[in-house]
């Protein structure tokens, strides 16, 4: 899926600053200062090698059952016979930042500031997501055999965590 990066206006970017600003210290710490600097400076949330990676067949793999793993995964991976996602990425500040949102008490501030992680997001899909959107599914058995494409852990957490309003205005699911 290619999405065409979005950019902000002047204005918009003063708008997020402000609003990142006028955030409490709890909820400050809780974004990270390197996600507050991200937003402030108009850039993207980091996605990185996951963490919980496991050694089989001479490679590091993200095992069904790593911690944090989304239950669809799980249950995904499991309807595929899958034991592990290939070369797979995790995003912890992007988690922090869309965990802070659903959080968020106000639904004006709320939707606020999940357009404004939408526009983070899409600004800098095609250099830093872009190509960790989906991974191999595979088992391990004498050697890795792909069964299928699912997508990344990173895109499985996200779209579990209640961080955009339904038309209704409760959080919903992305």
């Amino acid at each position: 899926m290619n999405a065409t990066a979005l950019q902000l206006t002047d204005e918009q970017l003063r708008d997020l600053q402000d609003a990142f600003a006028r955030l409490d210290a709890p909820d400050r710490s809780r974004l990270g200062g390197d996600v507050g600097l991200a937003v402030a400076l108009q850039t993207t949330p980091r996605i990185q090698l996951h963490r919980h990676r496991e050694e089989r067949l001479n490679r590091r793999e993200v095992p069904v059952h790593a911690p944090g793993s989304p239950e669809s995964r799980i249950a995904k991976m499991n309807a595929l016979s899958a034991e592990y996602t290939l070369n797979d990425r995790e995003a912890p500040d992007l988690d922090a930042v869309a965990h802070a949102i659903t959080d968020e008490a106000d639904g004006t501030v709320r939707r606020q500031r999940a357009i404004a992680l939408i526009h983070v997001l899409g600004r800098g899909w095609a250099k830093r997501y872009a190509e960790h959107e989906s991974v191999t599914a595979a088992y391990a058995y004498r050697s890795w055999n792909s069964v299928d494409t699912v997508p990344g852990f990173w895109r499985w957490r996200l779209k579990e965590i209640p961080w955009l309003d339904s038309e209704s205005g409760n959080p919903g699911f992305f």
